[in-house]
């Protein structure tokens, strides 16, 4: 015969299910639905990560267009505007993706 552990469930999470046709009781808990995020939780955390990766990519732009003037001698528009396009969307992909396993 199997043996079964019986786990400890809070007074308030136990159902009792009965079978129609025997005196067996089976104590379910129920199944708790994910929380949803409110809009202002949804929006905090799109600000949040929007801040983060604006942060990231102020840093590298500043680096990037000062390397290019310095190397070009005269101020133009070239390659460092891909990176700092390129250097957003990295940041803001990895950051939501921390914000996503962070929040589990």
């Amino acid at each position: 015969m199997h043996d079964s552990k019986v786990r400890r469930m809070s007074v308030d999470m136990e159902c009792e299910y009965l079978t129609e046709d025997s005196k067996v009781r089976v104590y379910l808990s129920p199944v708790r639905g994910e929380t949803k995020e409110t809009v202002a939780e949804k929006a905090v955390v799109i600000a949040l990560e929007l801040f983060y990766s604006l942060a990231v990519t102020y840093f590298i732009g500043s680096w990037a267009i000062a390397a290019a003037y310095a190397e070009r001698g005269y101020k133009a528009y070239g390659g460092e505007y891909l990176l700092i396009i390129f250097v957003f969307g990295l940041s803001f992909h990895f950051i939501r993706k921390f914000f996503e396993n962070f929040r589990r």
